[in-house]
C-alpha cells in the first residue's frame, strides 16, 4: 500500500513525472563536480529550462526557478558545485535542450 501512495505521489508531481521522462540519474562521487563530469550533468539553469519546456509542451502549470528549486529539494535532488562553483543535479539530460525544443 506504501509504494501505491508513493507512485500515487510522483505521478501527481509534474517535477518528478519530468524528472522520470527527460532526466537519467548520475551519481557523483565525493559530491563535489570534476572537471570531466562537466557538460554531461546538468546544470541547475538546464534542469529549470528542460523542466519549463516540457511543462508547457504539456500544458501543464510550471512555476519559478524558486519554486523548481524547492520541489526538488522535496524529492530529495540537490545540487553539487564544480570547482567555479556551478551547480550542477545529479542527472544527466536524456536529450539536450536543443532537441527539446524540435519535439
Amino acid at each position: 500500500m506504501k509504494q501505491n501512495v508513493q507512485e500515487y505521489f510522483e505521478e501527481e508531481n509534474i517535477v518528478a513525472c519530468w524528472l522520470k521522462e527527460c532526466m537519467e540519474p548520475y551519481k557523483v562521487p565525493g559530491g563535489r563536480v570534476r572537471v570531466e563530469m562537466e557538460g554531461k550533468l546538468a546544470t541547475f539553469s538546464q534542469s529549470y529550462a528542460s523542466f519549463k519546456q516540457w511543462a508547457e509542451r504539456n500544458n501543464e502549470e510550471h512555476g519559478s526557478a524558486k519554486w523548481f528549486l524547492a520541489r526538488m529539494k522535496q524529492l530529495g535532488h540537490m545540487t553539487v558545485p564544480d570547482r567555479a562553483n556551478v551547480k550542477y543535479y545529479q542527472f544527466k539530460m536524456k536529450f539536450s535542450a536543443e532537441e527539446d525544443e524540435v519535439l
